[in-house]
């Protein structure tokens, strides 16, 4: 796809995103982002986990999945809340939340205090970066053993574009549309090969089987689940 240039560039400064439109900005996380810290201090509420999938209300009830024997000490999260597991830059997550509900006191669960930002836009940076890595050089851990944090500091000190609100606005609307009909091209590429395999499942079996030769006389072989076998 072919993206329309802008009239002037300049350098962001930040090794990993080069150069920028010049009337884009540069800001810090701790002037676009406010850390919450809020113990739901009692039960009741939906236990909310962070997939790669996006935030999930978690099943407590048929016991499946790691559970916490108490999730009165477990966080708030809001409606339009960032949650995000922190704690593994490996395989974690970003999300907004689509629900009220509670999430481990291990992550970090943040609000976009700027006005002038667009929520999804920065989602979708977010989500950036993890796919990109672009959060894993400030880690700190043992990545070997899944846990690679981004501490507090490295969040707060993080640089990232930030563009005109309207700007930042058509963008999300942009990227909204174009994986929406990427992730459809997905799922009919995915039927193909379900269809594709059970196609060759069959000539295998039908091979294997009846043999191939589609003229040659049949008879009962006896065998319930293998019918008609050549005379």
């Amino acid at each position: 796809m072919k993206y329309r240039a802008y009239s002037e560039y300049e350098d962001s400064g930040i090794d990993w995103l080069g150069q920028i439109p010049k009337h884009w900005k540069v800001r810090r996380f701790k002037n676009l982002f406010r850390i919450k810290k809020r113990i739901a201090g009692e039960v009741g509420y939906d236990v909310l986990s962070i997939t790669q999938k996006g935030i999930k209300v978690k099943d407590i009830v048929s016991g499946e999945g790691q559970l916490s024997m108490d999730y009165s000490k477990y966080q708030l999260v809001y409606k339009n809340d960032y949650a995000m597991n922190h704690m593994d830059l490996l395989t974690g997550f970003v999300d907004v939340s689509n629900y009220d509900g509670v999430t481990s006191p291990d992550y970090r669960v943040f609000s976009l205090e700027d006005k002038q930002s667009a929520r999804e836009y920065y989602l979708r940076f977010l989500q950036m970066g993890y796919h990109d890595r672009l959060f894993f050089p400030f880690g700190q851990g043992a990545a070997h053993l899944g846990r690679w944090r981004l501490q507090t500091e490295e969040f707060n000190g993080f640089l990232a574009p930030n563009p005109p609100k309207d700007e930042q606005q058509k963008i999300a609307n942009f990227l909204d549309h174009e994986t929406a009909k990427i992730d459809t091209l997905i799922e009919k590429q995915q039927q193909l090969i379900k269809l594709l395999k059970e196609k060759r499942q069959a000539v295998i079996s039908h091979a294997v089987t009846k043999g191939l030769n589609p003229d040659a006389p049949m008879r009962d072989s006896g065998v319930e689940w293998l019918s008609l076998i050549h005379i």
